[in-house]
């Protein structure tokens, strides 16, 4: 397919929400990236918008709601949604004729399979999706799995945003590996620079000076390991009083036991859950260090986005995250599901303030080499005019 240069590409993304999320908050800073004078973007949202919605119209995106009901979380399907799942595929079908973009782009399993089939009904031109995790989702819901096997080959591309997840997608999927394309993540560093003192920001959250502040970004699930950093914390309070955990995030509805086992514990008041924010730059200047503990994950934002702020970083080895973090340099990965493990680590770095502070000056200077948004940006755009210059 030949575009003439005057005429702007039209992508039409497909995605759950505009929560506030690392897919989502990923999305809209493609389309603030991608060149105006050559993109018209369209974010089509399975359930509704959300917070991220002004930033979306801001980066110059076309919101569509398709109007599925949200239920638990945004983009779940069970037997019993089926009729409204159909009614929202039915509405993407007609919203895509409509639009007739050039390329769609899913993200997220429940969007793959829906708008893979639907923009195949609808005869879309190009189509690719996005492999935002492992596939361990798969193991627990084999009708899913059923479904992204039929769809799967429906798409001309399939992006990844971590080699871990290439290798995983070519090891449970009938997928080809020549239709695989690795483009990781990137991050602006702009939102990280001339930000306030640490100690203002800690004012304003309510945060002790002398305290030593352990981070996690991350929405409230299970499969994020907050249940590790509490039995973790358990540990080191008592060789540090003044740490302090703060969490950044969603309770997807796990808060309550969480916080009921730090009370058993007694280690309560030194948890602090700040919800979902907008101001991650901010937040992520008032800590020492972050600590990421999931159990499964694909290519983590919220790693790059604490390196960015210069933090050293403690993750799990799992997914994409030593694709990030450079064990020993830029931060410590540890085993999965190990609160004594993650609890070492913390307290390596809490104990040598000079040794997290080398960490993450070189987990900075990491992002601004291999993960900088500009390179994220090329890579996308390489993607999509790869995809227009296919032999049909």
């Amino acid at each position: 397919m030949v575009i003439a240069k005057e005429v702007r590409i039209k992508i039409a993304y497909l995605i759950t929400s505009l929560d506030v999320g690392g897919s989502e908050r990923q999305l809209v800073a493609w389309v603030r990236g991608l060149p105006k004078e050559r993109y018209e973007c369209h974010i089509l949202c399975l359930s509704g918008f959300g917070p991220l919605e002004q930033a979306a119209r801001d980066a110059g995106a076309i919101l569509h709601d398709l109007r599925y009901p949200r239920k638990r979380a945004p983009g779940t399907i069970r037997g019993s949604t089926l009729p409204a799942a159909f009614a929202a595929w039915l509405r993407l079908v007609f919203l895509l004729r409509r639009l007739r973009p050039h390329i769609l782009h899913t993200m997220i399993p429940a969007c793959n399979v829906l708008g893979g089939a639907a923009g195949r009904v609808a005869r879309v031109n190009r189509m690719i999706c996005t492999k935002l995790a492992l596939g361990h989702y798969r193991d627990k819901s084999r009708i899913l799995a059923r479904l992204e096997n039929i769809v799967d080959p429906w798409f001309d591309l399939i992006h990844c945003k971590s080699r871990a997840i290439m290798e995983d997608v070519l090891r449970r999927e009938p997928v080809p590996a020549e239709k695989l394309r690795l483009v990781y993540n990137g991050i602006d560093l702009a939102p990280f620079e001339n930000l306030p003192s640490r100690a203002e920001i800690r004012e304003k959250l309510g945060l002790d000076q002398k305290s030593i502040v352990v981070g996690t970004v991350a929405n409230l699930i299970p499969y994020k390991g907050h249940a590790e950093i509490v039995e973790a914390a358990a540990l080191l309070v008592p060789k540090f009083p003044h740490m302090r955990f703060i969490w950044v995030g969603r309770d997807d509805g796990i808060a309550a036991s969480l916080f009921e086992r730090a009370r058993t514990l007694g280690i309560e008041n030194h948890l602090c859950f700040l919800g979902p924010r907008q101001d991650v730059p901010h937040v992520l200047a008032a800590m020492d260090m972050l600590v990421s503990a999931s159990h499964e994950e694909g290519f983590s934002n919220v790693i790059l986005e604490g390196m960015a702020a210069g933090l050293p970083v403690v993750a799990t080895r799992v997914g994409g995250n030593p694709e990030a973090v450079v064990d020993g340099e830029t931060g410590i990965i540890v085993e999965p599901r190990d609160p004594a493990a993650l609890a070492t680590a913390i307290e390596k770095l809490a104990s040598s303030p000079e040794l997290a502070k080398t960490m993450g000056e070189k987990g900075r200077l990491r992002v601004h080499q291999e993960f900088s948004y500009q390179s994220m940006i090329r890579g996308l755009e390489n993607l999509y005019q790869e995809l227009l210059t296919m032999p049909r």
